[in-house]
């Protein structure tokens, strides 16, 4: 595998429970994100995850759902999930995730003074915990970034939840040229259009 999930593998080792699970229990099922059936192919590549219609998630070769990538989800559920932060983990009157958790995870902990390509320029993104920080039309802004251009933006001053789908490729990097262009659009014409 490419890359290292010890934060799911904390998860299940601390809980006893597998991350889909409790991620169900916790997460997906009080936001009404159906899961059920579950596609779970071993982590090779990026191509097995590609279809935006149903649930999949990637797994490691020790069956440990990916703790920060691979997960599929469709726009209507990205978009809860975005709602969910923009309301600080509440839902339907119902605190999911605690509102000290939503507030620290999409805070900045780590600036990047080079900025992300196909992200935000140099000085303008940094990190929370899985969540992306930057400023969006002079706004503060949080966003989770997949690969190939999967994305959901939140800005709250604005009460703005924005989710992209999209199926960019790049033989570089994970980042690909439409990466740039989803960007683009949300600085210079989604978020302008909402003031």
């Amino acid at each position: 595998m490419r890359r290292p999930c010890l934060i799911a593998a904390i998860l299940v080792t601390a809980t006893g429970t597998p991350l889909l699970e409790y991620a169900r229990a916790t997460l997906f099922d009080p936001l009404g994100i159906p899961t059920r059936p579950a596609h779970q192919p071993t982590f090779t590549d990026w191509n097995d995850l590609t279809d935006p219609s149903g649930f999949g998630w990637y797994i490691d070769p020790q069956g440990i759902n990916l703790g920060g990538l691979g997960i599929a989800l469709r726009a209507q559920d990205m978009a809860k999930i975005g709602l969910l932060y923009l309301n600080h983990g509440a839902w339907q009157g119902q605190q999911v995730v605690p509102a000290d958790w939503v507030k620290a995870a999409t805070t900045e902990h780590l600036p990047l003074e080079v900025g992300v390509e196909g992200f935000a320029p140099a000085g303008a993104v940094g990190y929370g915990y899985l969540w992306w920080t930057s400023r969006v039309d002079g706004d503060a802004a949080y966003s989770a970034n997949g690969s190939f251009g999967q994305r959901i933006l939140v800005v709250p001053n604005r009460d703005l939840v924005v989710v992209t789908q999209a199926n960019f490729t790049s033989t570089t990097s994970d980042w690909a040229p439409g990466d740039t262009a989803l960007n683009d659009a949300f600085i210079s014409l989604i978020a302008p259009a909402l003031r």
